[in-house]
């Protein structure tokens, strides 16, 4: 059993919460019960994350997508919102957020641990938004086929990858962003990159990519994120001795 505060406390300090900029209210967005024996782990704050965090006996739940955000108008509690914060009061569950944190951290990140499971090397920072470099580009040890590092990143996160081939056939330097990164197209091709490996990629972002000729593989935006959290639970787990439960709740986006 661990206290609610030392787990925030930690958390805060490797994350890095306070000094990142972000639209996310990083950090404990609701608290519940200050004894934490089980953490549950998942991409979104939402009704069945809750649902599922509680019938598994958890006390927290940490998240990549949180239940407050700076850039949203305040939201009367009603609908889902109402049915969520309600799952939290019942079961007296506690809720922290790490959104860009669980992006950008070099060990723990949702891109750190993209390129770990691609095997790029001599990577480097880019994709920038909001002035801040999200992503990581590299290098392969030698060309694979676009369609087989599909193939990888299907078996590794239990997805389903688009291939947008508009590019090459076969890639060594690669760039990563995670979750909404089709905003990073034009970069991409400005650092000359052979394929581009996001979340999720919208209409005039593919547009650009097929204009250009550069390759693209959209993995999921949800697929994409679960590394993170996945990662900073183990952590809590190594250091608190408490139990983790991944929480599966997958949109289909």
């Amino acid at each position: 059993m661990a206290e609610l505060s030392k787990i925030v406390s930690f958390l805060d300090q490797t994350l890095g919460v306070k000094k990142i900029q972000d639209h996310s209210l990083n950090g404990l967005q609701f608290e519940g019960t200050h004894d934490v024996k089980k953490v549950a782990c998942a991409v979104d704050a939402c009704v069945p994350s809750f649902r599922k965090a509680a019938d598994q006996g958890a006390q927290l739940v940490l998240v990549h997508h949180g239940l407050l955000w700076s850039h949203r108008p305040i939201q009367p509690f009603k609908g889902g919102l109402k049915k969520a914060l309600g799952v939290l009061f019942e079961d007296d569950l506690s809720v922290y957020a790490a959104h860009l944190p669980l992006d950008l951290h070099a060990k723990y990140g949702n891109n750190a641990l993209l390129c770990c499971l691609l095997g790029l090397r001599k990577q480097r920072r880019w994709g920038e938004y909001d002035e801040v470099k999200l992503g990581y580009w590299g290098e392969l040890p030698r060309e694979e086929k676009v369609a087989a590092i599909a193939r990888k990143l299907s078996l590794n996160l239990c997805a389903s990858p688009k291939i947008l081939a508009y590019g090459k056939q076969r890639a060594k330097k690669i760039g990563v962003v995670s979750g909404g990164g089709g905003y990073a197209v034009q970069e991409a091709v400005e650092l000359g990159l052979d394929l581009l490996i996001t979340g999720e990629i919208k209409q005039h972002e593919a547009v650009v990519a097929r204009d250009e000729g550069l390759s693209v593989i959209a993995a999921g935006h949800y697929a994409t994120e679960t590394l993170g959290v996945k990662a900073a639970a183990g952590l809590l787990q190594e250091k608190f001795g408490v139990k983790i439960v991944f929480v599966d709740a997958p949109t289909g986006v």
